[in-house]
């Protein structure tokens, strides 16, 4: 299906032309001083609204029609900043989070919250079914928690920090610099305390050069370390050659902090995960569920009598990614961030729901059937279930006898935890199942389902008995179980803060 052309063509240009040998490329003609372009809308919305980088930035655009454009499809307020070339507009307004407290340390972190474009939006006035773990703090009863505290104080951060490399057209290899890793060490202390996870994904930059974005993810944000060009063009990309800047980036934050490394299902990939697990007993691989549950669909959209659907939904995923505020919304009621607890129930609903299906027959109920469970034992893994058993929102009697739950509660607790600690383990998963062994559970907040649902607060607020188990499940529970919708989100910046290639690895048949 041709994507539609977007409105900021047909508002600000003449004579646009479509670009035979790109689908998203027009050649245009700025009306208001006449340059001529040939790109995509995303370098047209950077030439109007004078932030330039990519193209030169518009001179001759009026100053409230570049605040307009600025204000709808970038975020940012009205009143542009005074200093970008060739800019007059007013000073800047005032920050909307006057009520938090700014110190000079505001300014000395890199987190991206990975499922929230506007950055003035505060964390507190967002509901969705499965909450982000910044809003641990919001439960009736109870007050704001440290990390919703940190967590708003980092929005104000990025915030500056977005604005200074880009509107002042500073280069992205600053982020790669030692100066730059020196400052953002400071956030080491909440790596220690919730665990991170190390995020990479493939993807291909105007060049068609092969990249590798790697992150690090906790609950307070995404961190991104470095782009990594995978080497000549026909050479195959080994899991040893992954696994080897994956390791770089496990020493750099610490190899004790770090919970999982979470990449796609790719036969490298998979060999890079095998050879984390035999150096690091605590770490484990995690299968990239967005990429997981996007071959899903792959397969059912194959399905002879699924095909006219999918042809229908691909209508919407143009409207959603065309349409800025739409996609904002979008996002702003997904499920990133903290989800690896959430995951094996939202597959097991999925496969009763299938089951229980009346609007297709019997066969094709049990076509969609297979091929999800045959995506679900490939994705599934200990760490699931350990989080999934120890999640507070799902906790009633029936995990008692939850065969597959405590299969992967003891696979994980047997490779993580010291073999010291095993026993007070079990023993304490024990007296959380058992809501009568506990003092904790007679607090009249600690069952509601308020509290239940956000687990970083229950554990906090209530786990508080269970010292060894807690420090564990607080990290594990803290973790995202995908990277491919959070590290998509550097893929345009991250281009002048490459890693050189490394072509030292033979193939790995």
């Amino acid at each position: 299906m041709v994507k539609d052309k977007h409105e900021a063509f047909t508002l600000h240009c003449i004579g646009v032309e479509k670009d035979t040998k790109k689908s998203d490329s027009y050649h245009w003609t700025c009306k208001y001083c006449g340059k001529r372009y040939t790109s995509g809308a995303t370098r047209l919305i950077q030439h109007l609204t004078k932030v330039g980088r990519q193209v030169a930035a518009c001179k001759e655009i009026p100053d409230h029609i570049a605040n307009d454009i600025r204000r709808k499809h970038l975020g940012l307020s009205s009143g542009g900043p005074s200093h970008i070339r060739g800019y007059n507009a007013s000073p800047p307004q005032p920050s909307t989070h006057s009520n938090v407290p700014e110190t000079s340390q505001d300014a000395q972190s890199h987190f991206q919250a990975s499922n929230t474009p506007n950055i003035s939006q505060s964390p507190t006035m967002r509901t969705s079914k499965y909450q982000r773990q910044g809003e641990l703090g919001d439960a009736p009863g109870h007050t704001r928690t440290s990390l919703t505290w940190l967590k708003e104080k980092q929005k104000i951060a990025d915030s500056k920090i977005t604005k200074l490399v880009i509107l002042e057209n500073l280069s992205f290899k600053l982020l790669n610099s030692k100066q730059w890793k020196a400052t953002v060490k400071t956030i080491s202390e909440k790596w220690s305390r919730y665990g991170c996870t190390i995020l990479s994904d493939g993807w291909r930059d105007r060049k068609n050069r092969s990249m590798i974005n790697i992150l690090v993810s906790c609950p307070i944000g995404t961190f991104f370390l470095r782009a990594v060009e995978v080497g000549k063009k026909g050479k195959k990309t080994t899991g040893a050659f992954i696994y080897r800047h994956i390791k770089k980036a496990i020493e750099e934050v610490g190899a004790e902090n770090v919970v999982q490394v979470v990449n796609d299902n790719a036969s490298n990939c998979r060999h890079m995960g095998k050879l984390l697990e035999e150096e690091y007993k605590h770490i484990v691989w995690t299968p990239c569920a967005t990429h997981c549950l996007d071959l899903l669909m792959e397969d059912i959209g194959k399905l002879s009598w699924v095909k006219a659907c999918t042809q229908k939904a691909s209508s919407l995923v143009i409207f959603f990614t065309q349409q800025g505020k739409v996609l904002s919304m979008f996002r702003e009621h997904n499920c990133e961030g903290a989800t690896l607890g959430l995951l094996i129930h939202m597959m097991r609903r999925a496969i009763d729901d299938i089951r229980a299906a009346t609007l297709v027959t019997t066969e094709q109920a049990n076509e969609v059937l297979e091929v999800t469970l045959r995506r679900w034992t490939w994705m599934h893994r200990p760490i699931h279930g350990f989080a999934g058993l120890l999640h507070p929102a799902f906790k009633s009697p029936a995990l008692y006898t939850d065969i597959e739950l405590l299969s992967d509660r003891l696979s994980y607790v047997l490779r993580v935890v010291p073999s010291h600690l095993h026993n007070e383990m079990l023993e304490q998963i024990s007296c959380y199942l058992d809501e009568r062994r506990n003092s904790a559970f007679t607090f009249p907040s600690c069952l509601d389902r308020a509290s239940m649902v956000k687990p970083l607060f229950w554990w906090q607020n209530f786990g508080f008995s269970f010292s060894t188990l807690s420090s564990y499940v607080i990290r594990v529970l803290s973790q995202d179980c995908s990277s491919g919708a959070l590290s998509s989100t550097y893929e345009i910046t991250s281009e002048d803060s490459l890693d050189e290639p490394d072509d030292s690895d033979d193939d790995i048949k």
